[in-house]
């Protein structure tokens, strides 16, 4: 087969995607060409996109520049580029697919979330991801869903569409953590969380959580947040300012893995508060280095962590802040935690994504 791959979400300047969405793409990209030799893929990036030498080796891997005019790209050139190729197969790691069917389309559908939580989004965001997904859900060939909840919500928002949908769960985005060291010093308590900034990641509540657990019988717990701005992130630092937390709460924007590792190995715990996800990389990857993890029961975060995480109301901030002492003060809770949590973390691999989604793709070429 010839298998297109549209995986326009890379920066220009190649560096480690941060985002899951571009951390989906990357490992896709890495591990379907060496799993299936016997299929040519055709990937499609940014007229400025610097792809990385150890891509360029790979002999069943090519690279395609879209038009530097983006918007007469998906106008025209993500319809024509497929069918002067000769594809089997156009795969669009995120959002949208070619207008004209000349070959065969499929989409991976992350989240629905400009349709479930519309407030969320900037209207210009959330008018243009809508459209994306009205036209994907009612005119692709086949629908790819990271999870179980992801396709739920495509039932649900789309009750008319008769698209097939094929599960195919992630694996982590940081799939270099390791487990941390049991003898590892913790110094003083602290929670550590990762996520761009935007309202759905619910840390205006997991600030106001920090208040109420201000100096409990804990002591005084700080929380350290990795990750970039995204948008509407203002009211995160309005209410950080508004409850006097000082330096008992930092945000330490992106960070690089080694990093995030030692911040794995040092935390007392891992906290992942959203509002809902179509996935859950971080529950995943806290899990993976053997972190005490509390979560929102949002979306697919229990459908990840199961019964190996603490899961709160995200809604609540009462929940928040119990949960979270209820997980700091119960170790021997932590150790069985801890353990479900590595063994259930192996059972999330990119292998295994890719696999299954070849066997979507190779299914769809078939009929």
């Amino acid at each position: 087969m010839r298998i297109g791959i549209q995986a326009q979400m890379f920066a220009g300047a190649y560096e480690v995607p941060k985002a899951g969405v571009a951390l989906y793409g990357q490992r896709l990209i890495e591990t379907m060409p060496r799993l299936a030799p016997q299929h040519e893929f055709h990937v499609f990036v940014k007229s400025d996109f610097e792809v990385p030498e150890h891509w360029r080796s790979v002999p069943n891997l090519r690279f395609h520049r879209i038009w530097r005019k983006e918007r007469t790209w998906y106008l025209l050139g993500q319809s024509l580029h497929p069918k002067l190729l000769g594809l089997d197969v156009f795969f669009s790691l995120a959002d949208s697919i070619p207008r004209v069917p000349f070959v065969k389309r499929a989409v991976m559908i992350h989240d629905l979330f400009p349709y479930t939580y519309p407030d969320f989004y900037t209207p210009e965001l959330r008018d243009r991801h809508q459209a994306w997904y009205r036209y994907s859900c009612h005119h692709a060939d086949l629908l790819l869903a990271n999870s179980e909840a992801t396709r739920q919500s495509i039932a649900t928002v789309f009750p008319d569409s008769k698209i097939p949908v094929v599960v195919t769960p992630l694996g982590p985005g940081n799939a270099s953590l390791r487990p941390r060291p049991a003898t590892t010093a913790r110094g003083e308590i602290f929670l550590f969380s990762l996520s761009t900034l935007e309202p759905r990641k619910n840390f205006v509540r997991l600030l106001e959580a920090m208040k109420r657990l201000e100096g409990g019988p804990l002591g005084d717990i700080r929380l350290f947040i990795g990750g970039g701005k995204g948008w509407k992130y203002e009211p995160v630092f309005e209410k950080h300012a508004e409850l006097g937390l000082g330096d008992r709460v930092q945000f330490l924007g992106y960070l690089p893995e080694a990093r995030v590792q030692e911040l794995m190995d040092t935390c007392a715990a891992y906290v992942c508060p959203s509002v809902d996800e179509g996935f859950g990389m971080p529950v995943l990857e806290a899990m993976q280095a053997g972190v005490p993890c509390v979560s929102s029961s949002g979306g697919a975060l229990a459908e990840v962590g199961g019964d190996a995480i603490w899961s709160f109301d995200p809604l609540s901030v009462d929940d928040i802040a119990r949960t979270i002492g209820a997980c700091l003060a119960d170790p021997e809770e932590q150790s069985r935690k801890i353990a479900l949590g590595l063994k259930r973390a192996q059972t999330f691999n990119w292998e295994s994504t890719a696999a299954k989604t070849l066997n979507a793709l190779e299914g769809l070429n078939s009929n």
